[in-house]
């Protein structure tokens, strides 16, 4: 992997990976600065006009890259492979066809394997993974000879047990971190943690429940630093396409979908109703508002060249009509993972 490109709302991230001299800095190998990102237009009265699009999902065909059935096309496609997930910006309104300004590569887990391969499961780093036809796995790495300790980068889709849905897995260079995303939860001693990974550091209080990347000091197998995980949080982009498994806080006039809310309205296409289910990975298509808030304008099920098998026959868009209010999920990790990667 010759390149990498980190956006600016994960800046942080350099620092938080950073190694010593000469070793690995930053999640996913060597760190280059990514050219500007494009500024939101000034609009008259001293507000800003966000501008282009960001695409988060699994690349699922090439000949430029395809990615929630959008095609991106990409001037250096160096160090992109099936199977990874990727955050996209695109300095253009969302269309079928788009060209990429920036590609960052955004597994979801990094870190040691704790009990090898066997009957379509292995754990990584105390999270279980599930491995099947549709999951790719790095040219060389053969998951029967993969040994308890080995370092794996892991992509794929959280699901609402906690454990993540493989797309892609790969090994990691020497010298990588171990790192993972999850939600921060409380332990019977009063401690918290990440996916059972201990949590050292100290964070706020409201930060209990939600979701945090985390860097994982091995020999003591603890998070040492926590930050939020907030992907939409400084996105310039005016459009979005964002594939990721739906919330446990479902209700009639918003849907939780990687941390981030979206509204929903008399105007959204919801192609299937079961997809508004907690739990359910689906791919949203969306509109950020005047005020900053995001609009889902379209959901829909993952494409079909993924993973998934032959989808019963959906009805044709119909204008979403909100359901009646769920009961209440118990609190858990229910939406999918993203950690800053190689490229």
């Amino acid at each position: 992997m010759k390149r990498a490109w980190l956006f600016c709302l994960l800046a942080w991230l350099v620092l938080l990976f950073a190694g010593e001299a000469g070793a690995d800095r930053g999640i996913g190998g060597t760190y280059v600065p990514p050219p500007a990102t494009p500024a939101p237009r000034p609009v008259p009265g001293g507000t800003t006009k966000p501008i282009g699009t960001t695409i988060i999902g699994t690349i699922v065909k090439f000949g430029s890259v395809h990615v929630n059935d959008v095609v991106v096309d990409v001037s250096d496609m160096s160090g992109l492979a099936l199977g990874q997930t990727v955050r996209v910006y695109a300095p253009a309104a969302i269309a079928e066809r788009m060209t990429a300004g920036r590609v960052d590569v955004v597994p979801a887990l990094t870190g040691p394997v704790d009990k090898p391969y066997a009957k379509g499961e292995l754990t990584v780093l105390g999270q279980k993974i599930l491995i099947d036809r549709s999951s790719f796995v790095e040219d060389g790495v053969k998951l029967a000879d993969v040994t308890a300790g080995t370092m794996l980068i892991v992509h794929g889709l959280e699901q609402a047990d906690g454990a993540l849905r493989a797309t892609r897995i790969e090994r990691a260079p020497a010298g990588m971190r171990a790192a993972l995303r999850g939600r921060l939860t409380p332990a019977a001693d009063g401690s918290l943690a990440v996916h059972g990974v201990r949590v050292a550091a100290r964070v706020a209080p409201d930060w209990i429940g939600r979701v945090v990347v985390a860097a994982v000091d091995m020999p003591t197998r603890s998070a040492t630093e926590v930050q939020l995980w907030e992907p939409l949080a400084e996105t310039v982009a005016a459009d979005l396409s964002i594939e990721g498994i739906v919330g446990n806080d479902v209700r009639p006039d918003a849907v939780t979908i990687e941390g981030a809310t979206f509204k929903l309205d008399g105007s959204t296409i919801v192609r299937n109703a079961t997809l508004l289910r907690p739990g359910q990975r689906v791919v949203l298509e969306g509109t950020r508002a005047a005020d900053g808030s995001w609009r889902a304008a379209r959901i829909e099920a993952p494409p079909r060249e993924r993973t998934e098998p032959a989808l019963p026959t959906l009805p044709p868009d119909l204008p979403f009509t909100p359901p009646p209010a769920a009961p209440p999920v118990p609190a858990g990790p229910g939406n999918s993972s993203l950690l800053p990667g190689k490229r």
